[in-house]
């Protein structure tokens, strides 16, 4: 979905006097240099670790735009137009939870803010641990002394979720699963749209089947269709199910790790390809495919590993090139081996010594320390081109 943006601007007061032609010619300026965004997917639940690819046009370039979603900033924070005004394809990681309804998207850089509104719709997702029972009327160690403390025995589940309305709340013992009722604690829902965990006791029994989970968050009716299982086996599905969801977590964590290390850098269908095989997952489980859930779980996280290992390669290929640039620099003002004779000689040498540094951080893999030594060593070659008096088009580094 392309978004029109609404920018913060001042001086409209120097419009008037215009003619209605120059005005005229002047929106149409200024429509044709619009910026637009598109996010992809462009609704989901909101939670942290979610990803989105941010695609833009229309945007000055030369200079970062840190980038916000809703009141949620993002992983990486910011991102850098080209020479057209174009962002590429770019992954980014909601890094605090939405609530529920439709966010803008904000793009600021020191001098510009852009606001796209409506940009993302967060829905309300809900998720049941676990999600499938064994038909017998619930208790845990709270309602019947006879069990074990932290203990539970039939129907008892977890209820958790994203994207609600800010401040919900749902009533004590509201919840029903089909037309069994329960008992639960009231929930409020936070203001970022978290449901907390809530311990959901379902009591009456139930014969095998699935079943909704209904329930009023404020004036709204929610039912989530078919989301809970009733089966002889669950007992045994119930460990499966939750060893499948702890693997997913750890696999969002590692696309997380992998959009971090080399979002940047690394085919945009390779990270794709990770968060579609978790959806796929998430799919597995709401269809009770536990094993296969955890099996592409860990092929994520396996393949995370080799991604985030070629994202260090290439980061390391990109930051001998930028040294290369910047030698290159450096012998321009004053060749390797040539007498000192240039005034931003010795300046120069200093310049040398910081590259020596950053491709010693390069072999070492301290590729934060590399970068920052090479930004360094590029204001010392700026500071030699002045001292010297060389004149040129300086290199356009994109770090």
């Amino acid at each position: 979905m392309r978004v029109p943006y609404r920018e913060n601007t001042r001086g409209f007061s120097r419009l008037r006097g215009l003619s209605a032609a120059a005005l005229g010619a002047l929106i149409a300026a200024g429509a044709a240099r619009a910026a637009s965004v598109t996010l992809t997917p462009n609704a989901g639940s909101g939670r942290t670790g979610e990803v989105v690819i941010l695609k833009g046009s229309g945007f000055p370039p030369g200079a970062p735009f840190t980038v916000s979603i809703g009141n949620s900033p993002v992983q990486p924070p910011a991102v850098e137009p080209d020479k057209a005004g174009n962002i590429p394809e770019t992954f980014l990681v909601i890094s605090a939870p939405l609530p529920e309804g439709r966010h803008a998207a904000l793009l600021k850089s020191d001098a510009r803010e852009f606001r796209f509104p409506e940009s993302f719709r967060v829905r309300r997702t809900a998720t049941l641990d676990p999600p499938v029972g064994d038909g017998r009327q619930g208790a845990t160690w709270r309602t019947d002394h006879a069990i074990a403390k932290g203990g539970w025995t039939g129907m008892v589940f977890a209820m958790n979720g994203y994207g609600f309305p800010a401040g919900a709340f749902i009533a004590a013992d509201s919840i029903k699963v089909g037309k069994a009722g329960t008992v639960h604690d009231p929930v409020r829902v936070a203001a970022d749209g978290v449901l907390p965990s809530t311990t959901v006791i379902v009591a009456g029994k139930l014969s095998p089947g699935r079943y909704d989970i209904s329930f009023r968050d404020g004036s709204s009716q929610v039912v989530l269709a078919s989301v809970y299982q009733v089966a002889p086996w669950a007992a045994t599905e119930a460990l499966r199910q939750k060893a499948a969801a702890l693997t997913l977590e750890t696999a969002r964590a590692a696309i997380k790790n992998v959009v971090a290390a080399g979002g940047d850098l690394l085919p945009a269908a390779d990270i794709k390809g990770l968060s579609d095989s978790i959806k796929t997952a998430e799919e597995d489980i709401r269809k009770g495919n536990f094993e296969t859930a955890d099996d592409t779980g860990r092929s994520v996280i396996e393949q995370s590993g080799v991604l985030i290992e070629q994202a260090r390669d290439l980061r390391k290929d990109k930051l001998k090139g930028l040294a290369d640039v910047i030698s290159s620099g450096f012998d321009t003002v004053q060749p390797e081996g040539a007498p000192a004779a240039r005034q931003g000689a010795a300046t120069v040498e200093k310049g040398r010594k910081k590259l020596a540094e950053a491709l010693d951080f390069i072999e070492k893999g301290q590729l934060d320390n590399a970068k920052a030594t090479l930004k360094d060593a590029n204001e010392l070659l700026k500071k030699a081109r002045a001292e010297a008096g060389v004149k040129g088009q300086e290199e356009n580094i994109r770090w």
